[in-house]
């Protein structure tokens, strides 16, 4: 059994600050960008805390998933965060009972509509999984994995 160190609590916590961090910037810096608008700022806080909490739901136990299956490959976040986002797609954006079936069941809605969400989801899971893999490599480098006592 692992030792619970400061080094594990700061890799478990930064991956829902690293997921609410790219999607706030990812869809709020356009916004703010094109319309020069800043009064919705204080939007941004619920935003994130709301893309974390959703982050550390999904992203949590797929951790301890790769923690433990693929702990060898150099890419395990990034392909992790591209994994996750799928799955957040899955379950926020394409709807599991939708009302109307043919919907989904034609071709065209397929091609057109779910591909481009989905690659959109993707995007901010690569951009999370990346700055994750950073954020594991600086805590591993400033915060030992080994306590002094060991």
């Amino acid at each position: 059994m692992k030792k619970i160190t400061k080094n594990l609590i700061l890799r478990i916590f930064s991956l829902p600050a690293c997921g609410g961090l790219i999607v706030t910037l990812g869809l709020s810096l356009p916004y703010f960008l094109y319309t020069s608008d800043y009064s919705h700022a204080s939007g941004m806080l619920s935003l994130f805390f709301l893309a974390a909490l959703i982050s550390a739901i999904i992203g949590w136990p797929l951790l301890a998933l790769i923690q433990w299956k693929l702990s060898r490959y150099k890419w395990r976040y990034i392909i992790g965060g591209l994994v996750c986002s799928t799955a957040i797609w899955l379950l926020l954006d394409m709807p599991i009972f939708p009302s109307n079936w043919s919907k989904w069941s034609d071709a065209d809605f397929m091609l057109h509509y779910a591909w481009r969400r989905l690659i959109f989801f993707s995007c901010f899971g690569l951009v999370s999984g990346s700055l994750y893999t950073g954020a594991v490599a600086m805590i591993n480098k400033y915060v030992p994995e080994k306590t002094e006592e060991e």
